[in-house]
């Protein structure tokens, strides 16, 4: 994996099997989806689960698709998607990491992690 930028808070990376490049927090709980274009349908759900500082259950959030969210449902970009999880979400960020949606939990702590499950076609 060639390192691509390295400092206190992160590195980038390229991965050796798919070629593609990841952003890897340090002491921030943080997961990775797959890459755009999404296909989603109204009433999809995408469910994710902060754990609090102990690594104990923290703080669960959902994220449900509905008409209106995006222009075409069938093709929506990193962007798109990252705007709706923006307003969906109180304790989790949504970027867009080189093209796919990276989840990371707004609360730095070595013990956090990120989980996420859903029937659409981001993780």
């Amino acid at each position: 994996m060639p390192l691509l930028r390295f400092d206190k808070t992160s590195f980038v990376d390229i991965c050796f099997h798919c070629g593609q490049r990841n952003t890897h927090f340090i002491d921030v709980g943080a997961t990775k989806g797959k890459d755009g274009p999404y296909h989603l349908l109204p009433d999809m759900t995408l469910t994710v689960r902060v754990d609090d500082e102990e690594g104990g259950p923290g703080h669960v959030e959902e994220a449900v698709f509905a008409h209106g969210d995006f222009p075409a449902f069938d093709v929506i970009s990193c962007d798109q998607l990252v705007a709706k999880l923006a307003r969906s979400f109180k304790h989790v960020t949504a970027v867009n990491d080189y093209g796919g949606i990276l989840l990371l939990s707004k609360a730095p702590s070595g013990n956090k992690g990120i989980h996420h499950q859903g029937d659409g076609q981001i993780v």
